[in-house]
């Protein structure tokens, strides 16, 4: 099975309210992905300096199971959409570089 896929960039939500260099992971209620209720989740950053932030999802096993790339300049507030719906529930780190940011995450995907 084959669960890379690619995180999608997008600017089609207003971002949340983010500090320089601080990331947010929006999915759910609790801090949970719920998949059943929603498979979308957004990562939000804000850059504190210009260029390219990467953002990673690892299971705990080290594979990488989505990634994407987004360009911007200096206290960009920006974001991506992930659609967690094609993974196993478990907990995944979002890593996020970039930008002056160095930032991981963990995620808990549930059914």
């Amino acid at each position: 099975m084959k669960l890379t896929q690619q995180v999608t960039c997008t600017s089609h939500q207003p971002p949340a309210v983010v500090s320089p260099g601080e990331v947010r992971v929006v999915g759910g209620p609790g801090g949970y992905i719920n998949t059943a209720d929603s498979p979308n989740v957004r990562i939000h950053f804000r850059r504190t300096a210009a260029g390219v932030v990467t953002v990673r999802i690892y299971d705990l096993h080290g594979r990488l199971v989505a990634h994407a790339s987004k360009d911007g300049s200096a206290g960009t507030e920006d974001d991506l959409a992930w659609n967690a719906g094609g993974i196993p529930a478990g907990v995944y780190v979002v890593a996020v570089s970039g930008g002056r940011i160095d930032k991981h995450l963990r995620v808990a995907v549930v059914r």
